[in-house]
């Protein structure tokens, strides 16, 4: 459990940091909070079908994209649009770049600590 906290406190962070938003406040506004409801809800996605799906033996990459295009993809969506809501076009086009590489990381990580985990 420990481990998924401190999981998805890095993915906020990257995502936080990504928007603009100071990663450093205590009292979240109802935006950021939004924002951190979504990220929780696509980490524990990730999770569970990292867990479910992963055989040991599929590469870790490929199984990694089909979880964030398959089970995870309602999640994914409304993170991305939680996300870039407040975003300016400089910083969405950034974002937009790179959401996609951010996840694919972030669910790879996630079938790996599984995986170190059996």
């Amino acid at each position: 459990m420990l481990a998924i906290a401190v999981k998805t406190f890095g993915i906020a962070s990257i995502l936080l940091g990504l928007t603009g938003c100071a990663t450093t406040t205590v009292n979240l506004s109802d935006s950021d909070a939004e924002k951190v409801g979504s990220l929780v809800m696509m980490t524990a996605c990730l999770n569970k079908y990292a867990e479910k799906l992963d055989d040991g033996k599929t590469d870790p990459a490929k199984l990694a994209v089909a979880i964030v295009r398959g089970p995870c993809a309602k999640q994914h969506a409304a993170l991305i649009e939680v996300v870039r809501h407040d975003m300016s076009p400089e910083k969405r086009r950034l974002f937009d770049q790179n959401i996609y590489s951010i996840s694919y990381t972030a669910a790879q990580s996630a079938i790996l600590q599984h995986r170190m985990a059996r």
